[in-house]
């Protein structure tokens, strides 16, 4: 038997193929017009339509889902599901459905693969690591030598001055660079899963040093708004750090340039709350219920998973993550932290 079933479909949800087993995980298999069996079932099906609707406006798009479909038989039976939205064959275009049983490896393979490829490339971080540090070494030593040699160098004053204000930029920024360097390099590693007494202002600026670049890039606008004296919070630092920057660029992939992420820290009572707040066009009413559901994604690149585990990682640390949308005032997700007993 084959482990998957699979259907295909026009725009309209009008069934042009199928195969048995799919018929059979739907427990449509004795229908005297399958077809139509087929089609009642998925327009009936909110997270399979809105799946649908978000591979047809991509229209080259796949996406990846978990499906829970009661039984009477044998009760509740979870699948995971891939859509493919086909190219246009003779001015039509098909997307194609696949079923997995949830324990299927096939299905598991494909995020196995995702997540051995970004755990090679932070085994490669060492390494890379010390590539970058070298030349920014000589830099350092090189720009030292050039601010004793100018010492004894005549010239005029206002010469000197321009040369010497460029050589503290350059040392300027290449702390900057290697306080950066190293932040960036210690998530990368992110093997240590001990939690400890940290500060959230001092996370949500390193956050904030982070992903900075990135923002001017794409041509969007990063803000940080702390509240003052908030206590220490128990966690894993650099798991923390895991969740914001999921958060905050699954955040950028619904703005448009000009668009805002403010990341926000406040207390409520003997709670600390961390608050990613962007201004991009909302998550859509077929989705709100999903985004937290395993294996549920819009992607192909791997961060499909992310919210899934950010979920998980926060429960870990004892928190839990919550989010508000609408088209008119973007998205804020709410991470909430138990204050530190200690402090």
């Amino acid at each position: 038997m084959n482990s998957s079933g699979y259907c295909i479909i026009d725009e309209n949800f009008n069934v042009k193929s199928f195969n048995n087993q799919f018929l059979q995980m739907l427990s449509i298999e004795n229908e005297i017009s399958p077809e139509e069996s087929i089609r009642n079932f998925l327009m009936q099906n909110e997270i399979l339509t809105g799946l649908v609707d978000e591979v047809k406006k991509k229209e080259s798009g796949e996406t990846d889902a978990h499906l829970e479909l009661n039984d009477s038989d044998s009760g509740t039976r979870n699948f995971n599901v891939h859509l493919l939205f086909s190219s246009y064959v003779h001015n039509h275009s098909f997307i194609l459905i696949t079923l997995y049983e949830a324990c299927d490896q096939n299905f598991l393979d494909i995020h196995l693969d995702r997540s051995l490829k970004f755990n090679a490339i932070s085994k490669l971080a060492r390494s890379i690591r010390h590539e970058i540090s070298n030349p920014l070494s000589s830099v350092a030593i090189h720009t030292e030598i050039l601010g004793n040699t100018l010492k004894n160098v005549s010239m005029a004053p206002h010469v000197r001055e321009r040369i010497e204000k460029s050589i503290q930029i350059i040392n300027s920024e290449q702390e900057r660079f290697t306080r950066l360097m190293d932040k960036f390099f210690q998530l990368a590693k992110a093997n240590n899963r001990e939690s400890s007494y940290q500060d959230v202002k001092i996370i949500l600026e390193d956050v904030y040093d982070l992903i900075k670049q990135h923002f001017n890039e794409e041509g969007l606008n990063l803000e940080i708004d702390l509240e003052n004296n908030i206590p220490f919070i128990h966690v894993n630092r650099d798991r923390l750090i895991e969740v914001l920057l999921n958060l905050v660029l699954n955040s950028v992939e619904s703005m448009k340039k000009g668009a805002t992420v403010v990341l926000k820290s406040r207390r409520e009572g003997d709670r600390i709350q961390i608050m990613v707040h962007d201004t991009g066009k909302g998550i859509s009413s077929d989705l709100k219920n999903n985004i937290f559901r395993r294996f549920f994604t819009t992607k192909t690149d791997g961060g499909g998973a992310s919210l899934v585990l950010c979920k998980k990682i926060l429960e870990d640390m004892g928190g839990t993550v919550s989010f508000s949308s609408n088209p008119d005032d973007g998205t804020t997700f709410t991470i909430t932290l138990k204050q530190a007993s200690n402090f």
